[in-house]
């Protein structure tokens, strides 16, 4: 089984339209400042939201996804996907577009690969039937619609190659790819997104094209050699075995969480609590703190931070700042 590699899509700088959206859908905007020794380092346009993606373990690429501020959280709204490299100085909007619930990108630690989830047929080639549902709601009609597929983009050329669905079109969405640190493989969840039914879990490998699925799990698991961190979500549980002596430490992370992000080796772990206060986790030394962003890098000496509808025309920002000066 072969992949099916498309023509290059190109890296396209960045146009944006501005546009002010009305008033009824949307809070007044209100004044944000930038914490101290952090800088800026993407704007949004009037009107929309922004949130982190995924980035690289050292933040030098940054995915963020933006949309209208009036029906970013609705069921399938729309938006798009931006890549700030860091070291190229460069933003750039890539060539698929947010879909709610249908869509993700996953960027590996390294930074060097980045896979995405789409149900656009236009990354396709062939015909392609609607395998898929959308869901309208409980107690509201299904109504077919084509499957999200993964696809793997290439920073340099552009070149969009896609990963599933290569010896006939799915017939179940594959969505919110996550990224071993090296790139080797993708982990994804297989789900018709339909809250009644299940989903399981997937991982393929980039280089064979092997792919093993396995019941879906909401452990989370950090091999660093003399010791094993794991968090379950079901529980708020994260711990720490040490491999020699079986000991495990139940470590400090907040009730009623969700992992958001992590550094590569599992020792600093973000959680954002019910109370929407984000907890950084060291793992090593069994400490948390609350921290204004959602995402460290490996070190955990900077941070992503993102803050919405900003005086005076409802901007969206994109922020990294040093952790040790965070408010």
């Amino acid at each position: 089984m072969g992949p099916r590699l498309r023509a290059s899509l190109g890296m396209t700088a960045v146009v944006t339209v501005v546009t002010l959206l009305g008033s009824a859908c949307q809070e007044p905007p209100s004044d944000r400042a930038v914490p101290t020794g952090a800088r800026v380092i993407a704007t949004t346009p009037p009107g929309t939201y922004v949130e982190i993606e995924t980035a690289s373990d050292d933040l030098s690429r940054v995915v963020y996804e933006q949309g209208p501020y009036r029906d970013y959280y609705m069921l399938d709204s729309g938006g798009s996907f931006h890549l700030i490299d860091e070291t190229t100085g460069t933003t750039t909007e890539l060539p698929f577009r947010r879909s709610s619930g249908k869509t993700g990108v996953g960027l590996s630690g390294d930074g060097t690969t980045l896979v995405f989830s789409s149900p656009d047929p236009a990354l396709q080639s062939g015909p392609v039937p609607m395998n898929c549902r959308n869901w309208h709601g409980f107690f509201q009609p299904l109504t077919p619609t084509y499957c999200a597929e993964l696809y793997r983009y290439d920073l340099d050329t552009g070149e969009v190659e896609q990963l599933t669905g290569l010896d006939e079109p799915s017939r179940f969405h594959n969505v919110r790819p996550k990224l071993s640190a090296d790139g080797s493989t993708v982990e994804f969840t297989i789900s018709s997104l339909v809250p009644e039914s299940s989903s399981i879990g997937a991982r393929l490998d980039l280089a064979s094209g092997a792919l093993e699925e396995f019941p879906e799990s909401s452990v989370v698991r950090w091999d660093r050699g003399d010791t094993v961190v794991e968090w379950t979500s079901y529980l708020s549980l994260l711990t720490s075995t040490d491999v020699a002596t079986g000991a495990v430490t139940r470590l400090p992370a907040p009730e009623q969480s969700e992992l958001v992000s992590s550094s590569g080796n599992g020792r600093y772990v973000v959680f954002t609590a019910g109370n929407g206060w984000h907890h950084l986790v060291d793992t090593v030394e069994a400490t948390t703190r609350v921290i204004p962003g959602t995402w460290v890098d490996h070190t955990a000496s900077n941070y992503l931070l993102t803050q919405n509808n900003v005086a005076p025309d409802g901007r969206g920002r994109v922020i990294v700042g040093p952790l040790a000066l965070a408010p």
